[in-house]
């Protein structure tokens, strides 16, 4: 296609002519500002930081007995919560600043806990044990702290509101409590599924919450 005619630019392509040579952009020519880039001291200077006086109480309050072995913050950064040596679980509520330390403890294994793992929602949380156990607690602030479920048996297990009866030896060897140390227990599908890693194998459990 051939033109015999020259074509008038839009102007879309380029700086307006009114704005081409204003004072603003003059200034911004003469001035064009700091240029961010990494350079080879960016990781050799520190960077400056400022603790506020209320995060000090985390130094001088222990939150468990022996010594922490694991944090782990929730999908969505409302929660912190650790396992000790001990059978205990810390939940705090972040952020640290606005909560001043909302320490919440549970407590219902029998022996020190090895895992722990938040649900997508931040409302549940789930433990594993070497009581060959887990258990999942209830996170949600009205309900804080109660036990929703105990997961002891490789089948049918029972809500922490249902006492366990006692079973006849058919009923236990039909449904056998898990045969050794839990190491670690998570939520998993979009928390439909329970991944439980016991000796050398993982099983996989669908659940239901009571409401």
């Amino acid at each position: 296609m051939t033109f015999h005619k020259k074509i008038k630019s839009s102007g879309y392509g380029s700086v307006p002519t009114a704005l081409k040579y204003s004072s603003k952009q003059k200034q911004k020519a003469l001035n064009p500002g700091p240029q961010y880039m990494v350079t080879k001291d960016f990781y050799t200077q520190p960077l400056p930081m400022t603790i506020p006086d209320e995060i000090s109480i985390l130094r001088e309050q222990p939150l468990h007995k022996n010594a922490v072995v694991k944090l782990c913050y929730s999908p969505l950064g409302t929660k912190l919560a650790s396992i000790s040596q001990d059978t205990m679980i810390s939940v705090i509520k972040t952020p640290f600043f606005n909560n001043q330390l909302e320490v919440t403890s549970l407590g219902g294994h029998n022996g020190p806990v090895n895992s722990l793992h938040f649900s997508a929602n931040d409302q549940y949380l789930i433990t594993a044990s070497s009581d060959k156990s887990c258990i999942i607690w209830n996170l949600k602030w009205s309900k804080k702290g109660e036990k929703l479920l105990v997961l002891d048996r490789l089948k049918k297990n029972k809500t922490a509101a249902v006492s366990d009866p006692l079973q006849t030896p058919t009923q236990q060897q039909q449904n056998p409590l898990l045969p050794d140390v839990v190491r670690r227990a998570q939520f998993y599908y979009q928390d439909k599924l329970i991944a439980v890693a016991c000796q050398n194998q993982v099983l996989m459990y669908q659940y239901e919450l009571p409401d």
